[in-house]
């Protein structure tokens, strides 16, 4: 069976705990590629290790790997946003929004995806697509509806 993600965090989090190791800049980069290819595929983040994401990005910056902390934030965001998505969080979903809300919402979740790149645009754009399924679904249903009124 292939790691968990949380083994592949805590690999990433000893490798930058021991810099002077032989493997660990290697080790480093290849765990934060993993971490984004699984959770770009949709696999979940649990909450544990959701919380101790915090404490990773700060190890990888006090190291001088900005970049990657970015990368591992925006990859628990995106996670966390498609959580949001696939439990129909009225706060995360499109078509959770009223009037009164939209403006937050494009300025907050829209906007988001957008400033953090690739991953997040993705999981984005997957939310979309359902949105438009589920309206084609109800749309259906009411022209049926009326179909057998008349």
């Amino acid at each position: 069976a292939p790691m968990t993600l949380d083994t592949v965090f805590k690999w990433i989090k000893e490798a930058v705990e021991d810099p002077d190791a032989a493997l660990s800049r290697d080790v480093i980069r290849k765990g934060v590629a993993e971490l984004q290819r699984r959770v770009s595929k949709g696999e979940p983040v649990s909450e544990a290790l959701f919380r101790s994401k915090h404490d990773l990005i700060n190890k990888l910056k006090e190291s001088g790997l900005a970049d990657l902390a970015e990368e591992v934030d925006i990859a628990m965001r995106a996670s966390q946003l498609a959580k949001g998505f696939a439990r129909n969080v009225q706060q995360a979903c499109l078509d959770g929004q009223t009037m009164e809300s939209m403006d937050h919402y494009v300025k907050t979740v829209v906007r988001g995806c957008d400033r953090k790149g690739w991953m997040m645009r993705r999981v984005f754009i997957h939310h979309l697509s359902q949105v438009a399924a589920r309206s084609l679904k109800a749309g259906d249903q009411d022209a049926a509806d009326k179909a057998e009124q008349s």
